[in-house]
């Protein structure tokens, strides 16, 4: 499949991206710290899931690897495959699922270079009023996409409670900041809010149904790059450098303080919420990966859930390593 239908394919669930591709273009031909280059990456400032690009940024593990870190604003994962697809970027956010659809799709060029979490932090949420699964009968939860991961995981979940997909509803909304301003407005009756939303959501009362970390392991979160891009001085093998040096750095008791200042800057939550966001990403429940490597056997996880839910091309309900993953050779950081 071409990268324009590949484009095509990722706009059909509801997102239309644009960028100017002149923002990244250029940037130091030997990689040195001296004339860093441009290292344009796609992620949502406010999510805990991408603390260790926090760090790096914060710490300079980018900037000792000579790259110059540059946030593309996006609303989910859809939009950020899209951008990675169309080359807009040298780094993709993105939830598992969406990346895998663009190359089992053909994208072969897009591969997977790390993963932040070994499981799902996200939290299903609801009105003070919803108490169990059951009593979304007849009511809508909100997503920030419909064909991921997100929106998968929530039906089977609810499905083993005893409701059918028949019995609710599932919307696309976007950010975990606009699904919850829609939760306490009242248009829906629960969402799938990713930390740290969650945490804040349940300090102000809301319900949380389900932590979707007692699920089956999974990283809801990879990073990919374009293997061409990786195998260019060095980049792949430069930016998992960096990211290795982040989580190495973050997982460090020692600088628990600074880490949650760190957080605080960008999710802009309270000392309260911040220490939840420590105690479940690095200490008590430790979603945080050690390494930044992509945990094959959570993935195997998600691709099954993938080809459940009809993420795959027809007949298609498996994928091998090499079909995603960054040789280690060019950077891949993967176990």
């Amino acid at each position: 499949m071409s990268m324009k239908n590949i484009s095509r394919l990722l706009r059909s669930a509801g997102v239309i991206v644009a960028v100017t591709a002149a923002a990244f273009l250029g940037g130091a031909q030997d990689g040195s710290a001296a004339t860093p280059e441009p290292l344009m990456m796609s992620y949502v400032p406010g999510n805990s899931g991408s603390w260790d690009i926090f760090v790096g940024i914060e710490k300079g593990m980018f900037a000792k690897e000579g790259f110059a870190p540059q946030r593309v604003i996006l609303q989910n994962a859809i939009e950020s495959a899209q951008l990675m697809v169309t080359g807009a970027v040298n780094m993709a956010v993105a939830q598992s699922a969406a990346l895998l659809t663009a190359i089992s799709h053909g994208a072969q060029d897009i591969k997977i270079i790390a993963a932040p979490e070994n499981r799902i932090d996200w939290y299903l949420s609801a009105r003070p009023d919803i108490k169990t699964a059951k009593d979304l009968k007849g009511k809508l939860v909100g997503s920030a996409q419909l064909q991921a991961a997100d929106s998968w995981l929530t039906e089977d979940w609810i499905d083993s409670q005893g409701l059918t997909k028949k019995e609710w509803g599932i919307i696309a909304i976007g950010t975990s900041g606009a699904k919850f301003a829609a939760l306490q407005r009242g248009s829906i009756a629960a969402a799938i809010l990713y930390q740290p939303v969650g945490f804040l959501a349940e300090a102000r009362g809301f319900t949380t149904l389900y932590h979707f970390a007692d699920g089956k392991p999974m990283p809801p979160l990879l990073y990919a790059v374009n293997q061409k891009w990786a195998a260019e001085k060095k980049h792949g093998i430069r930016l998992s450098h960096a990211l290795v040096e982040a989580h190495h750095w973050l997982i460090d008791p020692a600088n628990k303080a600074e880490a949650m200042a760190i957080l605080k800057k960008y999710n802009k939550q309270n000392d309260a919420i911040t220490e939840k966001s420590y105690e479940y990403f690095i200490g008590k429940r430790k979603l945080m990966n050690d390494d930044a490597a992509v945990d094959i056997a959570g993935l195997d996880n998600e691709i099954a859930v993938m080809a459940k839910h009809g993420g795959l091309p027809p007949g298609i309900t498996k994928l091998s390593p090499n079909q995603y993953m960054l040789p280690k050779a060019l950077g891949g950081l993967y176990h």
